[in-house]
Order: C-alpha cells, then sequence, then structure tokens
C-alpha cells in the first residue's frame, strides 16, 4: 500500500514535468471559439498584418507596437460601453422630454385656439341679443389674446374685425335712440327721473362705443356727451334761475325747498355722469342753491291803512280765496309734480275747460304746443295774456273755441275749449308765466297752482 507522501511526491512530480513541456511548446494564436471579451480583444489586437514573402522588406509594414495588458484593455472596453450607454439614455430621455414637450404646447395651443373660437360664437350671440356692453368687454379681450399667437393672428382676425363693425353699427344706433329719447323726455316734461335714467343708458353706450373704437374714435361718442351735457346744463340753469326768481319774490321756504330738490338732482346727475357744467360750478350752484334754501322769506307788504275794498260777492264766491284766478277745469284732479312748468288737471277727455283770468287772446292754435309728443296726440294749446303782464297758458286741447281770435278780450269763466289727451292720459295742462318769455321768464310754481284751486 502505497503511503501518502509517495502519492505527493508523485504528484509534485507530474506537475514540474507538465510546465517543462509547456515552456518548451511553441504558443498558438488563441482560439476564436474562447469566451469572454478578453480573448476576443486580445485575438483582434494582436493579430499581425498577413505578410507575403515576396514582398519587398523595405515595404513590408512594421507590426503594430505591443499592446498593453489584455485585462487592462477590457476593463477600458467595459468602460467605454458603460458611457455609451449613459449618452445613449441621457439622449432618449432628452428627445423623448422634447416631444413631450412639443406635444403640450401644440396641445395647449389647440385648447386655447379652440377656447377662443369658442367666445367668438358667444361674442355672436351677446351682439345678435343687444348686449353691446358686455359684447364690447368681450371682443377687446378676444383682441388682446391674438397678440399671443401672431402666426394665427391672420386667420383669427378677419372674424373679429367684421363683428367689431357691427357691433360699432349697433352702438351708435342706440346712442343715437337713448339721445333722442332723452330730447323727447324733456320736451314732454318728463319727471326727471325718467330723462336721468335715459341718460345713464345711453352713457353706457357711449362709454362702451369710446372703448371700441379708441384708436380711432366714433363721431357718435361725440355727439352723445354733447347732448346730454346739453340737457344737464339746460335743466340746471332753468332751475336756478326759478331758485333765484323765488327769492327775489320772498316765495315761502316750502316752495323754495321743492324747487330746490328738483335742482339737486340734475345737479347730482350731472356731477356722477361726469358731463354737463364743470365740477367748480357745480361746487358754486350747490353753494348758492344751499343759501337760497336757508334764507328768510321776505313778508308780504301791509295792505294800505282804513282800505276796506273788497271783490264783489260773485267773485269771492267763485275765486274762494284764490285772488285772481279762477279754476280752468273745475271738474278735474289738479296733480303737480316738481320740474313741472305747470299744473296737469285730470280730467276725462272733452271736458270743458274755462278762461282763468281775465285777458287778451295772445295765440288760438291748433298745434299751439311745441310738439307732439306721442301718436294721436291732442295739441291744441291757447295764450291769454293779463293786465299785470302775466301769461295762462292751456295745452293740449282737444277742441277750441275757434270764435277766439288773437287781439280779442276775453272774460274769466268763459268757455275756451275741451280737455284733451297727452302721453296716454287724459288732462289740461295749465301754466301761469310772469312774462311773455315763457319758461325763460319764470313761472308759477306747479305746488303752488294747486294749492290755489283744491
Amino acid at each position: 500500500m502505497t503511503s501518502p507522501k509517495t502519492c505527493h511526491e508523485f504528484a509534485l512530480g507530474l506537475l514540474i514535468l507538465g510546465i517543462v513541456l509547456l515552456m518548451a511548446t511553441p504558443s498558438l494564436p488563441a482560439s476564436p471559439l474562447d469566451d469572454g471579451p478578453v480573448q476576443l480583444a486580445r485575438a483582434r489586437v494582436e493579430a499581425p498584418p498577413q505578410v507575403s514573402t515576396a514582398d519587398d522588406p523595405a515595404t513590408v509594414t512594421a507590426p503594430p507596437p505591443p499592446v498593453a495588458d489584455p485585462t487592462e484593455t477590457a476593463f477600458l472596453e467595459a468602460d467605454d460601453d458603460e458611457a455609451n450607454r449613459d449618452e445613449a439614455e441621457a439622449l432618449t430621455e432628452a428627445t423623448e422630454g422634447s416631444h413631450a414637450t412639443e406635444r403640450f404646447v401644440v396641445s395647449e395651443l389647440r385648447d386655447d385656439v379652440n377656447d377662443w373660437l369658442a367666445q367668438l360664437e358667444r361674442l355672436r350671440g351677446m351682439v345678435a341679443r343687444r348686449e353691446l356692453v358686455g359684447a364690447t368687454d368681450l371682443y377687446l379681450a378676444l383682441r388682446g389674446r391674438i397678440a399671443a399667437y401672431p402666426a394665427l393672428s391672420t386667420r383669427l382676425r378677419p372674424p373679429l374685425d367684421e363683428l367689431k363693425g357691427g357691433l360699432e353699427l349697433a352702438l351708435a344706433n342706440e346712442i343715437d335712440y337713448g339721445c333722442q329719447q332723452i330730447l323727447q323726455r324733456r320736451a314732454n316734461r318728463s319727471h326727471p327721473a325718467q330723462i336721468i335714467a335715459s341718460m345713464w343708458w345711453t352713457k353706457s353706450w357711449i362709454d362702451a362705443l369710446a372703448r371700441l373704437t379708441s384708436d380711432q374714435p366714433s363721431p357718435w361718442v361725440g355727439y352723445g356727451r354733447r347732448t346730454i351735457g346739453a340737457v344737464l346744463t339746460n335743466e340746471i340753469r332753468y332751475g336756478m334761475n326759478r331758485l333765484r326768481a323765488k327769492a327775489r319774490e320772498g316765495a315761502p321756504a316750502a316752495s323754495r325747498q321743492v324747487s330746490a330738490a328738483w335742482t339737486r338732482q340734475w345737479l347730482k346727475a350731472s356731477r356722477r355722469l361726469g358731463l354737463g357744467p364743470t365740477a367748480a360750478a357745480l361746487d358754486k350752484m350747490e353753494k348758492e342753491l344751499a343759501a337760497i334754501v336757508a334764507a328768510a322769506p321776505v313778508p308780504p307788504a301791509a295792505p294800505p291803512t282804513g282800505s276796506t275794498s273788497r271783490p264783489p260777492a260773485s267773485t269771492a264766491s267763485s275765486n274762494r280765496g284764490r285772488g285772481l284766478w279762477q279754476n280752468p277745469c273745475p271738474a278735474g284732479r289738479p296733480s303737480p309734480y316738481a320740474g313741472d312748468d305747470g299744473c296737469d288737471f285730470h280730467a276725462p277727455r272733452g271736458t270743458p275747460v274755462y278762461c282763468a283770468r281775465d285777458g287778451v287772446i295772445v295765440y288760438n292754435d291748433p298745434r299751439g304746443h311745441s310738439r307732439q309728443e306721442t301718436p294721436n296726440d291732442d295739441t291744441g294749446a291757447i295764450r291769454i295774456v293779463h293786465a299785470d303782464g302775466k301769461h295762462s297758458w292751456y295745452a293740449h286741447l282737444s277742441a277750441r273755441n275757434t270764435a277766439l281770435k288773437p287781439g280779442m278780450p276775453v272774460k274769466a269763466g268763459t268757455m275756451i275749449g275741451r280737455v284733451g289727451r297727452a302721453n296716454g292720459v287724459d288732462h289740461l295742462h295749465f301754466s301761469i308765466f310772469f312774462t311773455a318769455g315763457g319758461d325763460a321768464g319764470g313761472f308759477m310754481d306747479p305746488f303752488a297752482i294747486a294749492a290755489m284751486f283744491r
């Protein structure tokens, strides 16, 4: 039996013999079947160029210099592969990110343009429904959004410009209508609240058109502002003149307060609308108005001492303490309102109308009223001048006593016509003017007239 020591010695001998044989054997090129990147790399790099023995040694290309350690080459190639992979991944991510951003931008642009087109259709509907102030604001917003897309403006602007033309025309028509309504209501002596309401509506259209045509202002803007400003200025001047006249005549405080309240409406409207008199002029008139209202009334002159004269019994009975004036429409109901130049007497159409005081006919005119107010209105009017220079005016007459000619005297109580219809209401309009100048010369307060005949 062989000992372990003998086996070890035998193995060691075989190992030494193998090493000797290996060193004596010539080295062969690596087999291309060897696995691993190290062997493949060594086969590629260390393979010498094929040299023919027939070639001239001088022309033979020298073999490449010795190659570095194969293990080191393998590590370098592995590092290059990893760097390439990182670069490729980074490039892929950048490309995908660029495409995603582009897709997002295109999607956002498409959504924005679609919304713009939807708003354009909404604008068309607003113009058709005559929602002109809101339509103007929407138009300006859409026009501002076009600036964000210069490339699309050539396609988006034409339909918007077309709507602008229609919107501008509609606003001009509304301004014209509003101004005519203001003038009509003023001629009809409508309540100031109605006239001022028309001014506010018209002013909103004027402001909208001014914004719409800011680059080239429309002439309708100036027309509307001038019209409203003129009416405000005239009404304020008229009210102030009435107040000054009452102050001179020593009118009662209640009468002055009524006129002051009427005038304040116009002062306030002018200040808020920004049209009519300047702010400095308004301040001055408001101070004057307050002073007139606060002033103490002038006491009436005392009758002469020992005077016992009194009107005849028949006259005293008919006037019932009204002085020289008789009721022009006894069957009617007095209905005054602040701002009117006379008092309305409500009575059925055809009710008799009488001369309120002795005088002389100034005119007896089928169209003596300033203008026909509404279709089928009665416009007959008679004007009479009295001994003290005052004038009485009877308007909206459906029939007149045609026997009364200008220059003819007429007695109080004479039937001069019949009640007519105006503004959809049957009534007589009765005024007492202080001079031949009509409103400009001053007139008796409508509440004072009503008080005489109640």
